[in-house]
């Protein structure tokens, strides 16, 4: 059997993992003295209401090797096949780990990916190795497909408020001053393992319409899903998707609430659209 894992950085929750039979393996998340397991211990939802609340900045922890050297034998002794899509390794230790864990045991049977990417794109990517696999594809072919596909693959998200960017250190204090009195909401781009800061949008009415603009100049591949992110902004997202639907006829779009490691820069009230460009 072809075992796929991945971590809670594809923006996954426990019950979607168990339900594509899939292995989530757990990132830390840290506030002051309180360490919680991401996805397990705390809800992505849960992370925005802290972040809000608490006094200290949170950090997040990687996947340690161990856990996947554990996780590895475990299906290596069943005789199983394994895939790993991970989140990217500019951004954290986390494929570090995997690499490390595949090294120590020498197989030839565990497959690693790194994604180049994060948050919903890194789960479509899950997910469309999860519909090839059903489909009764082989490992070697489902690699080659995530594999090539991470060369094109497409991360924007609107954020609400430039606070959160100011906290993290990608912007001066006074760029979000002179930024909230324009009411200016910062665009992000992950790619190729980078988070740049690509725009500024004016108006709580032009951040879904940026994000469509984008999809139509630098189109999706259709034989891949769009999918929805959010940080603890259902709301808006549901929008954004009927929005997608009306202006380029995308349908079924799989929305998610976006994972504390990007969330931290995000900060709560943020849209974001994944895919794989053609």
């Amino acid at each position: 059997m072809i075992r796929i894992i991945t971590d809670t950085l594809s923006d996954f929750t426990v019950e979607q993992a168990k339900e594509m039979n899939i292995d989530l393996m757990a990132l830390s998340i840290r506030f002051g003295e309180e360490s919680y397991q991401s996805g397990y211990e705390m809800t992505n939802e849960q992370f925005y209401e802290k972040l809000v609340t608490s006094k200290n900045s949170p950090s997040t922890a990687a996947v340690n090797a161990y856990d996947f050297e554990k996780k590895f034998k475990e299906y290596l002794d069943a005789g199983d096949e394994i895939l790993a899509i991970l989140f990217t390794k500019e951004l954290s230790a986390t494929f570090q780990s995997a690499f490390i864990a595949k090294g120590n045991l020498n197989s030839d049977k565990i497959h690693l990916i790194d994604t180049t990417t994060a948050s919903v794109t890194q789960g479509l990517l899950v997910k469309t190795a999860v519909d090839m696999r059903a489909e009764g594809k082989s490992i070697e072919e489902i690699e080659q497909r995530i594999t090539k596909a991470t060369e094109n693959t497409q991360f924007f998200a609107v954020l609400d408020t430039l606070e959160y960017l100011k906290r993290g250190g990608r912007i001066s204090p006074t760029v979000a001053f002179v930024g909230g009195v324009l009411g200016l909401h910062p665009v992000v781009q992950i790619k190729n393992g980078k988070v740049n800061l690509v725009d500024k949008v004016k108006g709580n009415k032009s951040t879904n319409k940026w994000l469509i603009n984008k999809l139509k100049e630098l189109p999706a591949d259709n034989s891949f899903p769009v999918f929805i992110g959010h940080t603890n902004a259902l709301d808006k997202a549901e929008k954004l998707s009927a929005q997608l639907e009306e202006a380029l006829s995308l349908s079924n779009l799989p929305i998610q609430c976006i994972g504390p490691s990007i969330g931290t820069h995000l900060g709560p009230g943020t849209v974001a659209v994944g895919y794989i460009s053609k």
